[in-house]
């Protein structure tokens, strides 16, 4: 078979990666989800930044390699976990027109961004306008509509009460206002404080590391059944596209748990572990209801493994299931007096106006297959039924349950049309169970090529689509510059010493040059100040902006930065004569400068 059908999916992969790269057949990226276009917008990222993903791809292969191999598993494992998330983010870095050395700040900066933005996600944006958590938890129904994001108006409290615990956790622990430099250019985030900005990291990179966590608990599941099939399976889940296109959406860490409730149903010990599988299925319902379908193929799961254990056991073991599945919907009910039922209620109503507004449904019955085609992985959904047939012929009752499971609910969320504009994220922890039913029917050698098709795919798919929108725009740092002809000063800030000036003045206008000396970045972004000012102390003319014409503001600057800052103002006819320039930077929330201003004089 390998002999058949490797050259034809290889054919097709090189096909699709140039109609993706061409853009070639625009119908294959599906409708947009905001807009009354029928397609995502394609955007090709520029030439010089291709080496970064396809580096780290290279880097994810070699690792794969080493599993595939047999040998040294742990550390393969390891190691794909590592190159899992540098993949992750070399194809973020692939967004990014900065040079090497800057790249790292560019990421981080890049992944805060996508965390923080309403349009992107919406859970820590609207996490952090959040006083009174109780408050907000008993009344949650009736708040919904009016947050901000459509994700927090549509979804339960759980994702929102996360992210509310993290920033309280972060302003207990954290004091140090330097860690806000991450955020050099962010005025909203200096307001909230330190915390927060630890907040936001954590929820920018941890999405990337739950992602790559699936790749060892697939091995370990799919090893308590089928040994020899736990490394071609773990390698499948290392290159499915979902798992690195989307970084850091939160929608990461519902493959994780899909595959850990799995994965406790295998320990049979106690009916403990069927409690926690249920544990995880009630916390992952309480972040989006629409990980209820998850109970489905790991119920399927709990009957095959305990339908053989038969009598008492299969009763109590069912029973801790279903409790650990109702447990923090109970707890809620019963705490905050909130039925799981007024949740229910508001947020379908959200998503139904939500859906039904622009998003066609003729345009998502075929729309939701191309994406599943695409980030599920075009290898593995083309040998999907293969492996399914071949498990169904050789009797191989777990992977049965799963694939019936599996092809049941693609069929549901497809025709239900409830998942109309989620682009492949709401389906993102079905993938890597599809990837255990051919991982499970798949040798070694073909594997090897499934792998390095879906790697290409997934960098083709990364280059060539905007998949995110971040809110923010992070600006370059500036390029060092001297000042020539300039008046020699030595005014000094708590943050950098005004070093030099220049001046030129006509009739209209006045055009200033400032030459800076940082000795590290200010606490605050600070806006400078440029007045022109009579000599009976009138204002004449006024500039007041961030530095570096509104894009690098003293929050940015670096020890040993020369910075050249320049500023042109207008000179009214009927104003008094300008007499001298004072400059200085002041807080722009409480008005406070600094210090006092620096008096230049005018020629």
């Amino acid at each position: 078979m390998q002999r058949r059908v490797i050259p034809a999916l290889g054919i097709l992969t090189i096909l699709l990666t140039l109609l993706i790269m061409g853009d070639w057949l625009p119908v294959l990226r599906g409708p947009a989800p905001d807009t009354s276009e029928w397609h995502w917008p394609y955007q090709l990222r520029p030439l010089n930044s291709w080496w970064r993903p396809i580096c780290a791809a290279l880097l994810h292969a070699l690792a794969l390699a080493l599993l595939l191999s047999k040998k040294h598993t742990k550390l393969a494992l390891t190691l794909l976990v590592i190159t899992h998330i540098g993949l992750q983010i070399g194809i973020v870095a692939a967004d990014i027109a900065r040079p090497w050395r800057t790249l790292p700040e560019a990421v981080s900066a890049e992944l805060l961004d996508r965390t923080l933005s309403p349009l992107a996600s919406g859970y820590f944006w609207t996490a952090a306008h959040i006083d009174d958590i109780d408050t907000t938890l008993r009344d949650y129904p009736a708040l919904m509509p009016a947050f901000d994001s459509e994700h927090a108006r549509t979804h339960p409290p759980g994702l929102i009460l996360l992210n509310w615990l993290t920033i309280e956790a972060a302003d207990k622990w954290t004091d140090n206002d330097a860690l806000l430099a991450q955020r050099c250019v962010d005025l909203w985030l200096y307001g909230k404080g330190a915390g927060t900005a630890v907040a936001l990291a954590v929820w920018a990179w941890l999405p990337l590391l739950l992602g790559a966590l699936c790749v060892p608990v697939a091995y370990v599941l799919v090893g308590r059944f089928q040994p020899g099939a736990a490394h071609a399976t773990a390698a499948l889940v290392a290159t499915i596209p979902a798992l690195l296109l989307f970084a850091p959406k939160v929608d990461q860490i519902f493959p994780l748990f899909a595959l850990l409730a799995l994965w406790l149903l295998t320990r049979t010990a106690t009916p403990l572990p069927a409690f926690f599988s249920g544990l995880l299925l009630s916390a992952a319902t309480m972040m989006t209801i629409g990980n209820a379908v998850i109970a489905l193929p790991v119920g399927a799961m709990l009957l095959i493994t305990r339908a053989m254990l038969g009598g008492w056991r299969f009763v109590s073991d069912t029973a801790a299931f279903a409790l650990g599945c109702l447990s923090l919907w109970l707890i809620y009910w019963v705490g905050w007096g909130v039925s799981p039922m007024a949740i229910i209620t508001t947020a379908l109503a959200q998503h139904y106006e939500l859906v039904t507004t622009i998003r066609r449904y003729d345009w998502w019955v075929w729309g939701n297959l191309v994406d599943l085609f695409f980030f599920a992985g075009m290898p593995l959904v083309l040998l999907f039924f293969p492996a399914m047939r071949r498990a169904f012929r050789n009797r191989i009752g777990w992977i049965m349950i799963l694939s019936v499971t599996l092809v049941a609910l693609l069929l549901f969320l497809d025709l239900s049309g409830s998942t109309r504009g989620e682009v492949g994220r709401i389906w993102l922890f079905l993938m890597p169970l599809i990837a255990l039913v051919v991982g499970s029917q798949t040798a070694i050698k073909t594997t090897r090529w499934l792998c390095g098709m879906m790697l290409v795919l997934t960098v083709a798919i990364g280059l060539s689509w905007e998949v995110v929108r971040p809110v923010i725009v992070v600006q370059s740092p500036p390029t060092p510059q001297t000042l020539a002809q300039a008046t020699p000063i030595n005014e000094s800030f708590s943050f950098a010493t005004l070093t030099g000036y220049h001046i030129v003045q006509t009739k209209t206008a006045v055009t200033l040059d400032l030459e800076w000396e940082a000795s590290g970045a200010a606490d605050y972004p600070y806006t400078t100040f440029v007045h022109v000012v009579a000599a009976d102390g009138t204002l004449v003319a006024q500039h007041d902006q961030w530095s570096l014409n509104g894009q690098w503001p003293p929050s940015c600057w670096r020890n040993g930065d020369r910075l050249i800052d320049t500023y042109t103002l207008s000179l009214p006819e009927s104003e008094p004569q300008p007499a001298a320039l004072h400059i200085g930077f002041y807080h722009a929330q409480t008005g406070a400068r600094v210090r006092d201003a620096v008096v230049l004089p005018l020629p």
